[in-house]
């Protein structure tokens, strides 16, 4: 695994995209924020995996509540990448 400088945006992008058909079968709203510039270096299998297990425990919590929605949210603070993965869910 390499690390290399990766476009958050970007990367949200290819989840949505992995997700989407997912998400619409199961009319879950899947919504993400974050600038167009903010980047990180790392390596990018590694986080995507990361996001996508925090996708997955999403999906179960929501899967059987009438409002079903998932929402990424990315900052930086203090020189560091803040990824929050929140759901509709209870907990």
């Amino acid at each position: 695994y390499q690390s290399r400088w990766i476009f958050i945006k970007d990367l949200l992008v290819d989840i949505k995209t992995l997700f989407q058909q997912r998400m619409s079968n199961s009319g879950i709203e899947f919504t993400f924020d974050t600038t167009n510039e903010l980047t990180l270096y790392g390596n990018q299998t590694s986080i995507a995996l990361a996001l996508e297990d925090l996708i997955e425990n999403s999906i179960e919590a929501v899967s059987t509540l009438k409002e079903k929605w998932i929402h990424i949210s990315v900052s930086e603070k203090d020189e560091k990448i803040i990824f929050k993965v929140i759901d509709s869910g209870h907990g």
